[in-house]
């Protein structure tokens, strides 16, 4: 992944599996497949179910067009390893879970927080570093662009006491938010994360983000 560029990333939405969870998800795998463009200058993580994670690198080439794989959320029996044979790069985390248990299985912690004070209670890791680290902060109706930016610099203040200031930065939103390009623009905020979100939605964002 390339820390310079920007970052979408976003989970599967698995609501309308009507076909099978697994055909769903190869179904969104394959429409990002069939569109990105792997010179766009854009990571581009994509993040299922644990368990359908080989839905997606088995049966299509999105990593070949430049997609990252990952879970959505971390494994209820904890078996991590799934996702590292799955060919999973990153894990959608929360404060309450096992951090140490992603970074044993030498994934990304994709860690998603309610607000700056959160990362007040993440422990201290020797293996987290800038290369397996991204915050992603929510967003609600009632936020700003000004509101986010303070939260981004507060969340990057406190990354910076840990060694960890170049870690990216995400706004979680949805796309009830009509200028989520504009989020992605603030400083020190490196991109979207969309949970729940539909593929087709997410192309066009990818398109606008990609220039």
């Amino acid at each position: 992944m390339n820390t310079a560029c920007p970052t979408v990333a976003f989970t599967i939405g698995m609501s309308n599996a009507i076909d099978g969870p697994g055909y769903h998800v190869y179904q969104q795998a394959y429409a990002l497949e069939m569109t990105m463009d792997d010179e766009w200058p854009l990571n581009v993580i994509i993040m299922a179910p644990p368990h359908l994670i080989a839905s997606m690198t088995q049966e299509t080439d999105i990593t070949s067009m430049g997609a990252i794989p990952g879970a959505s959320y971390t494994p209820g029996d904890g078996d991590y390893k799934q996702i590292s044979t799955s060919d999973g790069r990153w894990v959608l985390a929360r404060k309450s879970d096992d951090i140490s248990r992603i970074l044993q299985e030498d994934l990304g912690v994709l860690l998603h927080i309610e607000d700056s004070n959160d990362i007040n209670g993440l422990p201290e890791f020797d293996e987290l570093n800038v290369a397996n680290l991204i915050v992603a902060f929510q967003i609600n109706s009632l936020s700003t662009l000004d509101t986010a930016r303070e939260t981004a610099s507060a969340i990057k203040a406190k990354l910076a006491d840990r060694h960890l200031g170049l870690s990216q930065i995400l706004v979680s939103a949805s796309f009830a938010h009509e200028n989520l390009q504009e989020y992605a623009s603030l400083s020190d905020v490196s991109g979207i994360l969309l949970l729940d979100a539909h593929i087709g939605n997410v192309v066009e964002l990818l398109r606008i983000m990609a220039g």
